[in-house]
């Protein structure tokens, strides 16, 4: 028996040896196996080589085509600015207008500087950007309405100022493009989507932001990020909310006065107006609108040639269609509704301010005419009670007349109080008392007549309107005022101060006395 070799089988050599070839054949499969995969490897080691330098080459290719556009783009770059010139948020300012060379130079300068200025703004090279202007209207038409309403002198030509506006910068242009408000709409959107396809236009400034018939035009460009951003709305005096709900910057507000900021005011109420009347006639049911079921009366909207078959018109469409003319006619120049016969007019409102001031001046007077009345009123109903008082059992009813207040006693030194053996109170009293006697007299005689009138209801007869009873109660009121203020009437008789009503009645009782002292005498 064979020794047992170290790691191999035991046995005899015969068993020793279909071990070995056993290993062999493994070993060959395994070395087999491995050029196989070896030669698999370096194919495919090949192929991607192959693949790698055509990537090479595309990628060098690109990236000259790259190098090429931004060449290409950073040498020609431009600003595009469209400009709907038809609407009068857009109409150029009438000093510019208004200038014997046409004025169109002027405006070409300052709308030139204005768009630079943005376009630092933006961080763009506004040295080397070209600034394409493109502004679109009807001349013959827009230089009518700016005669009419005063923003052109009679006379001057907005051909000049276009011809002027062209010739100043080599890529400004004022196309007239004749009759039809479509016109100008169709040439702004045919512009605006081919320079936004052209990346050498830098960005776009889109002035035509008061029509509501731009803003679902514009929306498909809202949607684009890579063209939003590169569209600038040009505000005017308004902007249309459609439009300004899209998202765009805006910017470059025209200059406005006053008058501008209540136009734009009036405009947003029209605006909203419409858009709430449009959103009502939306969610009404169409066949309450007019609209019928079969639409078998309706005007024909589309016909087929083969058949001649007839589509219903949409209502949704038809709203939309109506509701834009009427928004049109509301922004139309000069508009002028007609109104009602019984509306007021500038005139009547004139004549009823009028007629309120004079009434109230009316007012003022019947006023001060009734407190006068009630005041003559108390005092005669005064003067008409009797005395409270008997004039003979009172010793004292006539202490008023010698009152230390009284200013006419104090003139003639009357006095009732005891005095010395020489002086003669009573005399100089009862002389004092036969003065005043005529013009008491004259007083009552007066007063008598007045008295009889107001009993027999005949006030209302006194002929207050005539000029020589406005001229005595004048003199009356300047009469009362100067006794009020000064307590005495100047001249010769002296009537004191205000008295009551007791002073009053007492004097009527010495009148009285007196007259019955003359009777006894006769």
């Amino acid at each position: 028996m064979a020794a047992t070799s170290k790691g191999g089988p035991t046995g005899d050599y015969r068993q020793r040896l279909s071990y070995f070839k056993d290993t062999d054949a493994e070993k060959n499969e395994m070395v087999n196996e491995l050029i196989e995969n070896l030669e698999n490897a370096r194919k495919e080691c090949r192929q991607i080589s192959l693949d790698l330098e055509s990537e090479r080459a595309e990628r060098r290719r690109h990236q000259g085509r790259v190098e090429e556009l931004e060449t290409l783009t950073r040498g020609r770059g431009f600003v595009l600015v469209l400009i709907d010139a038809d609407a009068d948020d857009y109409i150029f300012r009438e000093r510019f207008l208004n200038k014997d060379d046409g004025g169109g130079k002027g405006a070409a300068d300052e709308l030139h500087a204005r768009i630079k200025d943005y376009l630092k703004e933006l961080k763009l090279d506004a040295d080397n950007t070209k600034i394409v202007v493109r502004a679109y209207a009807d001349v013959k038409n827009l230089q009518a309405t700016c005669v009419k309403n005063g923003k052109m002198k009679r006379g001057s030509s907005l051909n000049l100022f276009a011809r002027s506006f062209n010739q100043r910068q080599g890529l400004f242009d004022f196309v007239d493009i004749g009759a039809g408000k479509e016109e100008a709409d169709n040439k702004i959107r045919e512009c605006l989507s081919f320079y936004l396809d052209n990346w050498q236009c830098k960005h776009v400034v889109f002035g035509a932001c008061h029509d509501s018939g731009y803003a679902p035009y514009l929306g498909q460009f809202a949607a684009d990020p890579l063209k939003r951003d590169r569209i600038t709305l040009l505000q005017g005096v308004t902007i249309h909310p459609r439009i300004a709900a899209l998202g765009f910057r805006y910017t470059l507000k025209l200059d406005s006065s006053l008058i501008d900021d209540i136009i734009n005011a009036v405009n947003i109420i029209i605006y909203q107006v419409v858009e709430g009347l449009e959103t009502g006639l939306l969610h009404i049911p169409p066949r309450e609108l007019g609209f019928r079921a079969d639409h078998s009366s309706t005007s024909l909207s589309t016909q087929d040639a083969s058949n001649g078959s007839t589509e219903p018109p949409d209502p949704t469409a038809e709203i939309e269609n109506g509701v834009h003319r009427l928004e049109t006619l509301l922004e139309a120049t000069n508009l002028q509704l007609p109104l009602s016969p019984s509306a007021p007019t500038p005139e009547s409102i004139l004549l009823l301010r009028r007629k309120l001031q004079e009434t109230r001046k009316l007012n003022q007077a019947l006023r001060s005419t009734h407190n006068q009345n009630a005041a003559l009123v108390t005092k005669l109903s005064s003067l008409l009670s009797p005395p409270t008082t008997s004039t003979q059992s009172d010793p004292s009813s006539l202490a008023f007349l010698a009152s230390p207040t009284n200013p006419a006693a104090q003139t003639l030194n009357l006095s009732f109080a005891p005095s010395s053996k020489d002086s003669k109170p009573r005399t100089t009293n009862a002389q004092f008392a036969t003065s005043q006697l005529p013009a008491l007299r004259q007083l009552v005689a007066e007063l008598r007549p007045k008295m009889q009138s107001l009993k027999d209801g005949a006030r209302d007869k006194v002929d207050w309107e005539s000029r020589r009873e406005e001229r005595r109660a004048y003199i009356e009121a300047g009469t009362k005022n100067v006794v009020i203020r000064r307590g005495t009437v100047e001249g010769e008789e002296f009537g004191g101060g205000r008295r009551g009503r007791v002073e009053v009645e007492e004097l009527e009782g010495v009148v009285r006395g007196l007259e019955r002292g003359e009777t006894m005498e006769k």
